[in-house]
């Protein structure tokens, strides 16, 4: 019984060496001038700035950074307000980019609206997210407050889902699938 709990506190032991061992201090990587940084499996650096910087045109605001292996900003809090082609993100919000720089998903801080609709904002990378196509048309959100068609959208944990026709005309909140 002693010989088994040993191993499994060394074990234990291993896994937290390891962990913190692969943190760097105060490093620039990828263009990125960290405090601290640590590569995922995925290849993509996890790791805090401590000043306001830009990434690839993106104004990333002190705080948690993460890179794509190519250098782009994979999610951030904007310092300030990014303009894109249909849509402004206002700054405090937590942005996701893909690996072009392509803004896919964010969390306002507060109710935003996009595109004509109102949208839940509650900030931080574990807020009410808004999800936008490859376009920037909008794809998905949370209202504030559901109408009466969207209850059952969100009652399965999901926002008004948007026509990807929405890119041709202006955007429509579909009924929820059956």
């Amino acid at each position: 019984m002693n010989f088994c709990r040993a191993i499994a506190l060394g074990v234990v032991g291993l896994l937290l060496a390891g962990d913190c061992f692969g943190w760097q201090h105060d490093v620039t990587l990828r263009g990125g001038a960290f405090a601290k940084v640590r590569t995922a499996a995925n290849g993509l650096l996890i790791g805090r700035i401590e000043a306001d910087s830009i990434v690839h045109d993106r104004p990333c605001q002190k705080g948690w950074l993460h890179l794509h292996p190519n250098g782009v900003a994979s999610a951030f809090t904007a310092a300030r307000e990014i303009r894109l082609a249909r849509a402004a993100i206002p700054a405090g919000t937590w942005v996701r980019q893909n690996p072009d720089g392509v803004v896919t998903v964010c969390a306002f801080l507060q109710d935003t609206e996009v595109q004509g609709h109102r949208c839940r904002g509650t900030g931080g990378p574990k807020g009410v997210q808004v999800s936008f196509y490859p376009d920037g048309a909008l794809k998905q959100f949370f209202p504030p407050q559901p109408d009466h068609h969207q209850r059952g959208a969100l009652r399965h944990g999901f926002g008004p889902r948007l026509d990807r026709a929405a890119r041709k005309r202006p955007a429509q909140i579909l009924p929820p699938r059956r």
